[in-house]
């Protein structure tokens, strides 16, 4: 297995934009010392009144896990428009998205939504899980510990799941610890016995 962390802790302080391969479409993504799990750093959505979103390209995988620690100052009424953490194949194409239903509980969706996975208040850290399997083309996800949803079909079918993608539309919170792991590809070693 091939495991990358993201923490944050060795950025700058200030824009998320252009450090360790991240974009952002606004400028509403910071990194942050006002609140984190372990160490110093988060990256920060601050509020802003439009849709905007941060992304990275990732190890790609055809299947992989990760796990990603957020805390929410404020909560949107509106379905996925709180916090929509995906995973994308291609350019745009969503594979899969966890995140907020409402406000007050958290889902996974892919061509589906799984319903609730948990509830959650403001200012407290949630860790959010999820999968993805190519074999089966299925998709899956948890919250704070609690069961597996059932396997959901994704969005879209893929490949390989090659970006992270965070958006929300005018909610503050914080990300930090996302934890990515990928099977490693195998290859056989023969040896020759003289």
């Amino acid at each position: 297995m091939s495991t990358t962390t993201l923490n944050f802790d060795s950025y700058t302080t200030g824009d998320l934009n252009a450090q360790d391969g991240w974009t952002d479409s606004s400028s509403d993504w910071k990194v942050s010392t006002a609140q984190y799990v372990s160490s110093g750093k988060s990256i920060r959505r601050a509020t802003g009144g439009n849709w905007s979103g941060a992304g990275r390209t990732m190890t790609s995988s055809a299947t992989g896990s990760v796990s990603f620690q957020w805390r929410t100052v404020g909560t949107h009424a509106d379905p996925l428009r709180g916090l929509n953490f995906s995973f994308l194949t291609g350019a745009s194409a969503v594979v899969l998205s966890i995140g907020t239903l409402n406000t007050t509980t958290t889902c996974v969706q892919g061509s589906t939504t799984s319903g609730s996975l948990g509830s959650f208040s403001t200012n407290t850290w949630y860790q959010f899980d999820a999968e993805w399997d190519y074999a089966t083309q299925k998709i899956r996800g948890k919250f704070n510990g609690g069961a597996w949803s059932s396997w959901l079909n994704p969005t879209t079918s893929w490949t390989t799941v090659e970006k992270i993608s965070i958006s929300s539309l005018n909610q503050e919170f914080f990300i930090d610890d996302i934890v990515l792991i990928v099977p490693e590809s195998f290859t056989p070693r023969v040896s020759f016995i003289m």
